[in-house]
């Protein structure tokens, strides 16, 4: 209980401090979102490793780039946006071809096949990590876009 007490201030110190390094420029918040972004990647990656399901990592590494530099270099928040949700698109269709290549080699090599249930379930995984927690994760670079007041009480809700 302690040791989660200690925890849960630090989080929030460090959340404190990289929102009033906000007040120098934004570019320090959306570094700590990105980071931040990274880190829940890696450990929502072994917590689905760990109970022994299968995901296409490199994958999920590609999402938060595109999502940054839309929101970073983009004036409207519609292209951000859009940007966000093409890369969405794209990560799903490159998880899904991987899948069914690897499906359709086995197959075709004599190899056990998959079961109607185990179809597409890296996809499955690889957008469940993607979803939750980065997608919710980059909108607070929305919030960090937006007016200068505005932004400050999205990121802190």
């Amino acid at each position: 209980m302690f040791k989660r007490l200690l925890t849960g201030i630090f989080i929030v110190a460090v959340i404190a401090g990289f929102t009033c390094l906000r007040m120098v420029h934004v570019a320090f918040f959306d570094a700590f979102v990105l980071l931040l972004m990274i880190l829940s990647a890696v450990e929502m990656i072994r917590a689905r490793k760990a109970s022994g399901k299968i995901l296409f990592e490199k994958l999920i590494f590609l999402y938060p780039i595109p999502v940054a530099i839309a929101y970073i270099f983009t004036t409207n928040l519609i292209s951000a946006i859009m940007i966000q949700f093409l890369s969405l698109i794209v990560i799903f269709i490159m998880s899904t071809g991987i899948e069914l290549i690897i499906y359709a080699v086995n197959r075709k090599s004599g190899g056990a096949p998959i079961q109607t249930n185990d179809l597409l379930s890296v996809t499955k995984n690889t957008m469940g990590v993607i979803l939750y927690p980065l997608t919710i994760i980059s909108f607070m670079f929305m919030f960090n876009h937006f007016g200068y007041n505005l932004g400050y009480i999205l990121i802190i809700l």
